[in-house]
């Protein structure tokens, strides 16, 4: 067993010069972008077993044995003969946190230090031990993952479960007084920033909400949110939101709902997004909730134009249909649907703890099995 630099083992693929694009997926060859398996190109750059590091942000690695393409923000490499790719692989993905820190550097953007990298040291058993390795690798990864995997479908399941559970206490009252949206709130779009404009990360006290900033429990996450300077703030200063409204995504990821927390009280919105003004006598929560039934997410997807980038217009938005209730039935399905999304919350984090545990094992593992290696 010898010692060597990673530059000593490694085969550098050429430079891509492909970005991603939205023409892509129409391929049959895998890329990669930032290090991660994202869409599919028309053509390859490389084949056999390779290597896909991000050269810009974090230290995602990823292995692929076949065809595939990669975008401008990865570093290609394989192996010399006497070195298993996926060998190095899992050296490179037991060493990720290490790399993540040490590697990475940068003012503003960090990128990977290449020259740092290569020199990094590692022990390499003979070829035969390191395809041991894999294998034992490979097989214990192989039950996780698909331990993994039935988890993660477990949670759609429990979302669609939740959806129908939603769309039965809204429809299951026998209540035949359906409304138009735009017949019981005002809809009313964000706007998109002035052109040359940019968003900061200080706080200059007029914070501007994207739809990346809207999270999966209908509200904000702040850790997130980016901020206008007051001069931009008085060019959109129509289009704001409040905690009263519910907020509904129409580009890119379409019908992503939730209401602000009263701390971004009159924040800026995106033009990628419409806030829902409730009329009197429609509880905000009322209209909320109906947003997370499955009624409301087909009536919005077939309200969506198809193009390059789907969208849903305005005029369309208002056309989906809910049952309207008096208040105090409406006070009633609010407090049933309260129950149905924290047990759905309650029963999606263990299942998130559950692949957490099952990670933490996977790093467990793929740690230990290259002890043993060193230490031989």
């Amino acid at each position: 067993m010898k010692f060597y630099t990673i530059e000593e083992i490694i085969v550098e693929n050429p430079k891509s010069t492909l970005k991603v694009n939205q023409s892509m997926n129409e391929g049959e060859y895998i890329f990669f972008t930032s290090g991660i398996k994202s869409k599919f190109y028309n053509d390859f750059l490389c084949k056999g077993k390779n290597i896909f590091i991000a050269t810009g942000g974090k230290a995602n690695v990823s292995f692929y044995e076949g065809k595939a393409a990669y975008s401008t923000d990865c570093y290609s490499i394989t192996t010399k003969p006497f070195v298993d790719a996926k060998f190095l692989f899992y050296i490179l993905k037991s060493k990720i946190i290490e790399i993540d820190k040490d590697m990475f550097k940068g003012a503003a953007l960090k990128h990977l230090q290449k020259k740092q990298f290569k020199n990094i040291k590692i022990k390499v058993p003979v070829l035969a031990e390191q395809q041991r390795i894999v294998a034992k690798l490979d097989e214990a990864f192989a039950k996780i993952d698909k331990t993994i995997q039935l988890t993660k479908k477990k949670i759609i399941e429990i979302e669609q479960f939740s959806a129908n559970a939603l769309t039965s206490i809204y429809f299951d009252k026998k209540n035949k007084n359906l409304k138009k949206l735009n017949e019981i709130v005002s809809i009313k779009g964000g706007k998109r920033l002035p052109k040359g404009k940019k968003l900061t990360t200080e706080n200059t006290g007029f914070p501007y909400i994207r739809v990346k900033d809207f999270n999966d429990n209908g509200t904000i996450n702040l850790n997130s949110v980016k901020f206008i300077e007051a001069d931009v703030q008085e060019k959109i200063a129509r289009y704001t939101i409040s905690s009263k409204d519910v907020y509904v995504s129409i580009a890119g990821t379409i019908g992503k709902t939730g209401i602000v927390p009263k701390i971004l009280e009159n924040a800026n919105l995106t033009e990628n997004a419409v806030k829902l003004v409730p009329y009197e006598g429609v509880d905000k929560e009322f209209l909320y909730f109906f947003t997370k039934t499955t009624s409301f997410k087909k009536q919005a997807i077939n309200q969506t134009r198809t193009a390059a980038q789907p969208k849903l217009a305005l005029e369309r938005l208002g056309k989906v249909e809910i049952p309207l209730f008096d208040l105090k039935n409406q006070i009633k399905i609010i407090s049933e649907a309260r129950n149905i999304i924290s047990w759905m919350k309650s029963t999606k984090e263990n299942c998130y703890y559950k692949i957490k545990h099952l990670e933490k094992l996977e790093s467990a593992i793929l740690i230990q099995k290259l002890q043993i290696q060193k230490a031989a």
